[in-house]
């Protein structure tokens, strides 16, 4: 009966830390930096292990798509969208029925802002999937946070030397 216990657990305890390799398929790095006085861009790289790819943004009608969510634009604006280093790679899918694109290796997302007060903070999460040939991820979430301090004319001193 022990040996039993012992082997149902060990058994449990392989498949869950199997189960966490699955999970890190994808790494992810994040950073910011200004690239004027105001303006800035935020790159946000996924590192795929081999053997996994991770689905695009436009991966509509299949597997779950990479997203970005801005939770908290403080004192910036976005401008346009994240735009990758290179093009995914589209085939269709039969599993879905619909053209899928995906990257493996690396991809880096860029996102350029600009700042509109002179201390500002962006925080967000990504959302992306990953799958090989024999198994998927569950939609995993990734979170940032980035602040800093831009040189922005001040409103009510460009305001002043008009009137003067």
């Amino acid at each position: 009966m022990f040996k039993r216990i012992i082997t149902v657990l060990l058994s449990f305890f392989t498949v869950l830390s199997m189960q966490a390799e699955l999970l890190q398929a994808v790494s992810w790095t994040s950073n910011h930096k200004l690239t004027s006085d105001n303006e800035g861009i935020m790159e946000f790289t996924a590192t795929i292990e081999p053997g996994f790819h991770m689905y695009d943004m436009n991966a509509e009608g299949g597997p779950t798509p990479l997203s970005f969510t801005w939770e908290k634009l403080d004192g910036v604006e976005l401008i346009g969208t994240p735009t990758p280093s290179e093009a995914s790679l589209v085939q269709f899918d039969p599993v879905f029925n619909v053209n899928i694109g995906w990257w493996e290796g690396s991809v880096t997302l860029t996102q350029k802002f600009v700042a509109k007060k002179s201390e500002y903070s962006i925080t967000g999460h990504l959302r992306y999937a990953a799958c090989s040939d024999e198994t998927c991820t569950p939609p995993t979430v990734e979170n940032f946070n980035f602040s800093g301090k831009a040189k922005v004319a001040d409103a009510t001193n460009d305001a002043a030397a008009v009137v003067a």
